[in-house]
């Protein structure tokens, strides 16, 4: 439920910028919402003196890591340890710099694309994930630093990648999601979440100063590999974004006098995309493509780490229809954060939405489930919008605009494992999903917002931009109860 707009918050947030300056930056903005975090009441510039195009944040260690790949050099990146208080190195950090030297990818002819790069820290361990997309190159690395001593813990290559994401789980595990194949060809045999035990020991030292050859290094073995359906043929694998939880193991769930951060990952979210590129069968004329949004509970996967032992592979079967939920994907939706992410639809009559939130706990959820119709004869191709379903209405007390006291209605909506979405089309076989979720869906509308996020306990919106002036509106700013 959402209450009065607040004017301030307390947590921080901060930017992943897209710069335009091909050159890249030397300097940061620190902005603490609310005065807290970094000890100042003002915005806090530093300049750190090297170049940079990216930055990753941890707010409790007090660290930024800034992110330095050249499109001159396409197989070195370093990573620049420093602090967020003065802009120095950090003082934890053995080496200030960790350089990394990947092996030659064999490119495309044509213009050599830049090292793609994409970071996660999490207390002492940073990890970096190497790629170059839209190149034809399927070589892939995650590597995995203690960035305190300096050293590398592990290593997870593969040259049959066509696109891959990873993700920390928990402290110990990491999950890296990837489609494959074993053609160099752009369908991909295989898609696939994978499942790495984090090292407790790091490799013998071979580096330079804090400088790394990785190919002199060996690869992890999964301890799990969970498989998705197979792939229709005829269709390729759209290259789509990493999944990357915006509230990520080791990251601040509230920030107040006490402090919590997430220790474990709830829930995961990925995209399947497919989309043909000659047109046969499926549609002359029409280009044909269906984008899948898929929600996997990590409590499953906890629970088959547990059961499977050490390096076991799962067929979709076997895993899947209990641990998932599939949606046709829906472009007005939050990242998810925790169990939780927040939709959106624009009102027909004005210019105001109607939010919902969406929780993915099938131990919660399960446990208040409401009768509905469960039966479902015959395979469909398509599930309705979330906010297309007629749900159970109930009384629900929150604070309203208004203050304490006023009673709103809330729609809310369990659909439980009883009641499976059936998608086949992209698939050689229909494919079931049946994870419980749960829909609580304001009545009240609210102005249009063009993007919102969820922070610890409020709902942030971003306004959309209007006149000729650049700057962006001022955030809304909801508390949730």
């Amino acid at each position: 439920m959402l209450a009065r707009a607040l004017s301030h918050i307390n947590l921080w947030n901060y930017s992943q910028v897209a710069f335009e300056d091909s050159d890249g930056v030397d300097s940061l903005m620190v902005i603490g919402l609310n005065g807290h975090g970094h000890g100042h009441s003002d915005a806090l510039y530093l300049n750190f003196g090297t170049t940079f195009y990216d930055f990753t944040v941890d707010v409790i260690q007090k660290l930024v890591v800034l992110i330095e790949a050249r499109w001159e050099t396409p197989t070195l990146a370093r990573f620049h340890f420093r602090s967020i208080i003065d802009g120095e190195p950090h003082p934890l950090a053995r080496h200030s710099t960790v350089s990394i030297q990947l092996d030659n990818p064999t490119l495309r002819p044509g213009p050599i694309s830049s090292l793609e790069l994409r970071t996660e820290v999490s207390g002492r361990l940073f990890i970096a994930g190497c790629g170059w997309r839209y190149t034809g190159c399927h070589l892939y690395e995650v590597l995995l630093f203690d960035w305190v001593s300096g050293a590398l813990l592990g290593r997870i290559d593969s040259k049959v990648t066509i696109t891959a994401g990873f993700v920390l789980l928990d402290g110990e595990h990491l999950a890296v999601y990837s489609a494959t194949t074993q053609s160099q060809s752009a369908h991909p045999d295989l898609v696939t979440l994978a499942v790495y035990q984090v090292p407790s020991l790091a490799f013998p030292t071979r580096n330079a100063n804090g400088h790394f050859q990785t190919r002199v290094y060996g690869s992890l073995v999964p301890t799990l590999v969970l498989e998705f359906p197979p792939i229709q043929k005829g269709l390729n694998f759209q290259l789509t974004c990493p999944i990357r939880p915006t509230l990520g193991v080791g990251r601040l769930v509230f920030d107040g006098p006490t402090k919590f951060a997430c220790s474990r990952l709830p829930m995961l979210d990925v995209q399947i995309s497919l989309y043909e590129e000659d047109e046969h069968e499926l549609g002359v004329g029409t280009p044909y493509c269906v984008i899948y949004q898929i929600y996997i509970s990590t409590h499953h996967l906890f629970n088959l780490l547990a059961q499977q032992g050490h390096k076991a592979t799962l067929s979709w079967n076997e895993w899947g229809p209990r641990a998932t939920r599939w949606f046709v994907d829906e472009h007005n939706k939050s990242p998810l954060v925790g169990s939780r992410c927040i939709q959106w639809v624009n009102s027909e009559k004005d210019n105001r939405q109607r939010l919902s939130s969406i929780e993915f706990n099938p131990l919660s959820v399960e446990a208040y489930l409401t009768p509905s119709p469960s039966a479902r004869d015959e395979i469909s191709d398509y599930r309705p919008s979330i906010h297309e379903y007629r749900p159970l209405e109930s009384n629900v007390q929150q604070v309203g605009a208004s203050g304490p006291g006023k009673e709103n209605r809330a729609s809310v909506v369990t659909i439980g494992s009883d009641d499976k979405t059936i998608f086949q089309a992209g698939f050689e076989q229909p494919i079931e999903s049946y994870l419980p979720y749960r829909i609580t869906t304001q009545q009240d509308l609210i102005h249009t917002h063009w993007r919102w996020i969820l922070e610890g306990r409020r709902l942030i919106g971003y306004p959309v931009r209007t006149g000729p002036d650049w700057r962006s509106p001022p955030l809304s700013v909801y508390a949730i109860h």
